[in-house]
């Protein structure tokens, strides 16, 4: 991008241009976007886990024979870096010189003061096109007068290449583009001592300014790179953004691998633009004719971009390619007879992406052994086959391949990066459970962050014996790592090992208090959680001591009513349906229950034993209804009633709080409360008007 009276624009990042294409023959996943949940989780069946998730762009390219390039992208393309570049450029070669402190500053000074108007006007210009464009979408608005061209003058004293320099800049600003290429041509011609700061500069703008002409162009921006390796200054990083440029013209020029080499030599250089361009390049490559596929199938870094770009579904912010053009790619590497060993898993891989599983294992017996994508490719292909055991085993060797530190950046701009490792330990938790190893595959998915699958496990499948053994042996109490904060999946994407830790002893408090084993649930309640338990456990037992009055004992039960109540969630609520603890109750989430219950998968469905204990757990008392805790509350609420007197306003409103807590999911349950708040307390304010509305009033609660 170019800026308005900036000596020298950084590279040009290439056009983002949204096609609209066919959607690739290929199935996804669908299941809850859920951060905490494994896409191909539990719930979603066989072909959401044979599925392979898209690549990440970059690290696919990092992974090729890359050249090796000296040159380095140093960042910053705005006029302000420039200016700010070109004024300390100046200083330099003035103290070069040797002129006195004074001659800099009188020099320098100056310069600098234009250079900022410059900047300034360039900024007053940008600004005023950002409100054009938004007035074009307002009714009846003026547009505003366009920024004034400031005067500027060439500053007096500047050294030969500096001066010719900024008359060519100011030339070019002005659209006078001949007059431009003259001084620049003129810093070119001085001798080699006097223009050791502007050569590249003035080279690269004449690269720029010659596009009509791209042999001409490409031969600047070469001589660009030329110039810099010669030891001439490069301290806009010029040399490596004429990569960019020269391949930009290979490109329009088709020339498409001369281009794709260019732009692997700038992604090398760590020029962040390159990756568009090079998923750019490769979009291009695909439209090509099957003659020209034939020939760029046999260059190894261009099977490999094209390749990497396939694997990426596009990557971020780039339409994926159509299926037809894959296929064109893979049948032209396939008749390229080219002996690949190297790379041969990613081609696996893109075979396998999109629905070619019989050229996906031809390409997979060339991948090198110690490919973990290779493995994932080859465990994917055995499952499809039926040999569970054998594809089992592979994806455990594949998961031994990846680091857990290796992320992937999704080819979605909108999902967050995935750990590879993570994703394979999460397979093998969902082939685990389907053969009953309950253990085991809980174990994988909590350990590799599957928190809602790893949840089903522990909360559906185990025995609560089971659960227990597990956490006491596996997450214990540690004496290094305080307890973490137990939170819903808003505050915590992805947990550490001591929120993990601190979660699945809060799950299993929860259900040994819903059983009604508190000493046991406290100890793995959250400090805050345990207290609030012994205050209800002791207002339950004192609700039953008869050597208390009737009062005291209703006020007790009461008291557990309104603890059931406002604090249920975090002492009772199931993590997952019906109460759903992880959102905040937020979200109703049985359907990894229910899709396991109705599905009949062949490689992940549920066992007659998952089965049976799924039943066995609608069995154990907990109403299968969003919150059950607050029949749990009304519960006690209706003993506290029943110990207190008739026609008290206190008893009043205890009926009447308790029925409203559930008179919307459950008026049926709700008009008991009703009928004793009139029948009981009818001589109560409450009572009338509760008889009179033939409902609940609004009642504080007691």
């Amino acid at each position: 991008m170019s800026y308005l009276y900036s000596p020298i624009p950084r590279v040009l990042v290439a056009a983002i241009i949204l096609v609209s294409v066919p959607s690739p023959p290929r199935a996804v996943a669908c299941s809850a976007s859920f951060p905490n949940q494994m896409d191909g989780g539990v719930g979603t069946g066989d072909e959401a886990l044979l599925q392979v998730p898209a690549g990440d762009f970059n690290r696919e390219i990092k992974r090729l024979d890359l050249p090796a390039c000296a040159l380095v992208f140093t960042g910053g393309n705005s006029a302000a870096d420039t200016a700010e570049t070109d004024i300390a450029d100046l200083r330099a070669a003035l103290v070069a010189a040797g002129r006195s402190a004074a001659d800099v500053t009188a020099i320098a000074d100056p310069f600098a003061a234009v250079r900022v108007k410059m900047v300034e006007y360039a900024k007053a210009c940008a600004d005023w096109r950002e409100r054009q464009g938004w007035r074009r979408w307002q009714r009846n608005a003026k547009p505003d007068p366009e920024p004034a061209r400031p005067e500027l003058v060439v500053p007096a004293g500047l050294p030969e290449e500096f001066s010719l320099y900024f008359r060519g800049a100011l030339a070019w600003h002005a659209g006078q583009i001949d007059h431009a290429r003259q001084f620049w041509l003129a810093v070119l011609s001085l001798p080699p001592g006097q223009r050791h700061y502007r050569s590249t500069w003035a080279v690269f703008m004449l690269g720029k300014i010659s596009g009509d002409e791209p042999d001409r162009a490409k031969d600047f921006f070469k001589m660009t790179r030329r110039l810099a390796s010669e030891g001439f200054a490069d301290s806009l990083g010029l040399a490596a953004g004429s990569l960019g440029w020269e391949a930009r013209l290979e490109l329009d020029c088709g020339n498409v691998a001369s281009a794709i080499g260019l732009y692997t030599m700038q992604f090398a250089g760590g020029d962040p633009t390159a990756s568009m361009s090079l998923r750019r390049a490769a979009d291009a490559a695909l439209r090509s004719t099957p003659e020209t596929l034939d020939i760029l199938a046999r260059d190894p870094i261009v099977r490999g971009v094209i390749t990497a770009y396939i694997v990426a579904e596009g990557g971020p912010f780039q339409p994926a390619p159509t299926s037809e053009r894959i296929r064109a790619w893979l049948d032209a590497v396939e008749r390229s007879k080219t002996p690949v060993l190297r790379g041969a898993d990613s081609l696996a891989w893109a075979a396998y992406q999109w629905g070619d599983y019989a050229m996906a294992g031809r390409w997979v017996v060339l991948a090198e052994e110690g490919s973990g994508m290779g493995r994932w490719i080859k465990a994917k292909l055995l499952l499809r086959q039926g040999k569970v055991a054998e594809g089992t085993a592979m994806l455990a060797r594949a998961a031994e391949r990846f680091s857990p530190d290796e992320q992937w950046f999704s080819h979605s701009p909108y999902e967050p990066a995935f750990v590879p490792a993570d994703r394979i330990a999460g397979e093998l938790g969902v082939l685990k459970l389907a053969r009953g190893q309950y253990i085991q595959a809980m174990d994988l998915l909590l350990r590799h962050g599957h928190w809602l699958d790893a949840a089903y496990v522990a909360e559906r499948v185990l025995r609560v014996e089971e659960l227990l053994e597990y956490v006491r042996r596996s997450w214990p109490m540690s004496a290094t790592e305080p307890a973490a904060a137990v939170a819903n999946w808003y505050e915590n994407d992805r947990m550490s090992a001591p929120q993990t830790r601190s979660r699945i002893r809060a799950l299993l408090g929860r259900r040994l208090v819903r059983l009604g084993r508190f000493t046991e649930a406290a100890e793995f309640l959250p400090a805050e959680t345990a207290a609030q338990l012994d205050v209800y456990v002791k207002a339950i037992r004192a609700g039953g001591d008869t050597t208390l009055t009737r009062d005291q004992r209703g006020l007790s039960l009461w008291k557990a009513a309104k603890i059931a109540r406002n604090s249920g969630m975090e002492l009772m609520g199931t993590e997952l349906g019906p109460d759903a603890f992880f959102s905040g109750g937020a979200f109703e989430n049985n359907w990894i229950l229910e899709s396991r219950r109705k599905a009949k998968w062949a490689l992940t469905a549920c066992g007659d034993d998952e089965l049976a204990r799924l039943g066995a757990w609608a069995e154990a008392g907990v109403p299968e209804r969003r919150w059950h805790y607050r029949w749990i509350a009304t519960a006690h609420a209706w003993d506290a009633a029943a110990m207190l007197p008739d026609e008290s306003d206190f008893t009043a409103a205890v009926l009447c709080t308790a029925g409203s807590w559930i008179k919307v999911q459950d008026p049926r349950g709700a008009d008991r409360f009703y009928k004793a708040l009139v029948r009981r307390c009818g001589t109560t304010d409450l009572g009338r008007v509760a008889n009179k509305r033939r409902w609940f009033p609004t009642c504080p609660e007691p």
